[in-house]
């Protein structure tokens, strides 16, 4: 999973996504949980705009 390289294709990302929602996040206490999903869409949002 490369986040600075335009390697990354959308299906990458959603596949991320989707380990990420499923697997990660609900062993997270929930504030947590809250500030990770706001700094994960932030970062996608950069990302988009860079590209």
């Amino acid at each position: 999973f490369d986040k600075l390289g335009c390697t990354t294709t959308i299906s990458d990302i959603l596949s991320f996504s989707d380990h990420l929602f499923n697997s990660i996040l609900p062993k997270l206490p929930h504030p947590i949980n809250s500030i990770f999903i706001v700094l994960y869409a932030t970062t996608l949002y950069k990302m988009y705009i860079s590209i």
